[in-house]
């Protein structure tokens, strides 16, 4: 390849890239309001499932995650049942299956308030977050 025939494709590619952000953001504007309602429908109540993606975001294992819910005092503290939150938590797309096994979470939720709401659901139940 020449190198004017490079340049003019990273263009494209870059132009490319330029109207996918920006159809993002048109579309989580858009959809603001359901994101937010699913954000809250998971999380909100449930500060079982809050350390449970806190455990996704920090690479724990399902066995240290549910160590990290009976520390807390918190039902579920069951590697079974972690794996069961973690297959709901993939559903509702907030995190991914990686090749390797484990789980990581999923881009895009900041834009909605994710990290808010899940602090404000352990504030709301005096539950400590993950160092």
């Amino acid at each position: 390849m020449t190198a004017d025939h490079t340049q003019a494709r990273l263009q494209r590619i870059e132009d490319h890239l330029r109207t996918l952000q920006e159809r993002v953001s048109v579309l989580s504007a858009v959809d603001d309001g359901p994101a937010r309602e699913r954000i809250r429908q998971t999380f909100a109540e449930n500060p079982q499932m809050v350390i449970i993606y806190r455990g996704v975001q920090r690479g724990m294992t399902q066995k240290a995650t549910a160590a990290a819910l009976k520390s807390r005092g918190l039902p579920g503290a069951h590697q079974s049942v972690v794996s069961g939150a973690l297959s709901e938590l993939e559903e509702k797309q907030f995190v991914k299956k990686v090749p390797e096994g484990g789980y990581v979470p999923r881009d895009g939720w900041a834009d909605f308030g994710l990290e808010k709401a899940l602090k404000k659901a352990l504030k709301a139940k005096n539950i400590d977050d993950l160092s």
